[in-house]
């Protein structure tokens, strides 16, 4: 199985393809979006590799919390990974978990593929799986690696707590601290 691949993008497609070369093998790789590659830029994609008796294929992510989400919808009846990649092209993570945590069934019935019956399934199964905001965010590596930069600034716990519980972690680490600090500061 392959966890990871980084590499030069040496082609990007009009289909969710790319292809990323590494050490001279270029691996082609679906992704929920192409917008992110541009040819000759190195990435670093997390992969969930595909395969059964008629196809083998690679599905790439530039975060292992969106491989990790794409997994969880494959675990659900009747969504393959054509139908999981479309969901992940069509919503980020975080709105995905949010629209899950707050039992939104219109929203996930507005994603291609899924109607009535796959969006219950949905919230069902992935409920259980991602439980509270508050919860999913305090097991991140992200959550700790702030809390620990704001900790170390002064603030106490509570308040750090209470800022963060109220910030999209979808966000890189550095825009999320400067949002954190200005909340903290009464901003």
């Amino acid at each position: 199985m392959i966890f990871s691949l980084e590499g030069r993008v040496v082609f990007v497609g009009s289909k969710n393809l790319i292809a990323l070369e590494n050490k001279g093998l270029a691996y082609e790789v679906f992704v929920p979006s192409i917008a992110p590659f541009i040819e000759g830029e190195i990435k670093k994609i997390f992969i969930h590799e595909i395969e059964n008796e008629s196809t083998h294929f690679l599905v790439g992510f530039l975060s292992f919390e969106e491989k990790k989400a794409f997994a969880w919808l494959l675990s659900i009846p009747g969504i393959g990974p054509k139908i999981a990649l479309k969901i992940l092209s069509n919503i980020s993570v975080s709105a995905l978990y949010s629209a899950i945590q707050n039992k939104d069934i219109a929203t996930l019935k507005k994603l291609p593929g899924i109607g009535e019956k796959s969006a219950t399934a949905i919230l069902k199964t992935l409920g259980k799986k991602i439980g509270s905001k508050e919860k999913m965010e305090k097991k991140s590596p992200k959550y700790e690696t702030i809390f620990l930069a704001l900790n170390g600034l002064g603030f106490s716990k509570n308040e750090i707590d209470l800022i963060l519980n109220k910030i999209d972690f979808s966000l890189n680490e550095e825009i999320i601290l400067k949002e954190a600090l200005i909340k903290l500061k009464g901003g």
